[in-house]
């Protein structure tokens, strides 16, 4: 139970964070903001098959 609690904590803290991201479409222009922080920055690329 102490663990679930400190989950749903955790949760609520990066869920601000990651709602106000920004979508980039262009991979190399993200590259090189991400590069840019100083702070670790999560890039996902989607690609369909």
């Amino acid at each position: 139970m102490m663990r679930l609690t400190i989950l749903i904590l955790l949760l609520a803290q990066i869920a601000p964070a990651a709602s106000s991201a920004e979508l980039h479409t262009d991979l190399p222009k993200a590259l090189a903001e991400a590069k840019a922080h100083d702070k670790p920055v999560f890039i996902y690329v989607y690609d369909s098959i």
